[in-house]
């Protein structure tokens, strides 16, 4: 079922890198790739990271990403939902971690 659920990266839009900052409030720490929920500006927003192998070998562990830390994420935005992103660097604490090279 997850391998369905994948959308591949060409739904997100290239170019246009912002930086999304906010407070997790949910994981899915699985395959094809994890998944955080951010509360930002009173919306639930959510941030699509690389595969877990990528995320552990550079370091992120799940445990890093622990309900109430607040992170940052250099992300580009979902062509058709505004509230979904795919991040290329998530900052938490005062460690980035680059998801995507």
């Amino acid at each position: 079922a997850p391998a369905t659920a994948h959308h591949g990266w060409s739904t997100y839009e290239p170019g246009q890198q912002q930086e999304v900052t906010g407070e997790i409030v949910e994981l899915k720490w699985q395959q094809p790739h994890a998944v955080v929920w951010i509360e930002r500006d009173g919306e639930r927003h959510e941030v699509w990271l690389s595969p877990l192998n990528r995320m552990l070998s550079r370091g992120l562990q799940p445990e890093a990403l622990a309900n109430g830390v607040t992170i940052s994420v250099d992300a580009q935005p979902r062509k058709t939902d505004a509230t979904e992103w795919k991040a290329q660097a998530i900052t938490v604490g005062e460690k980035t971690f680059d998801l995507m090279r």
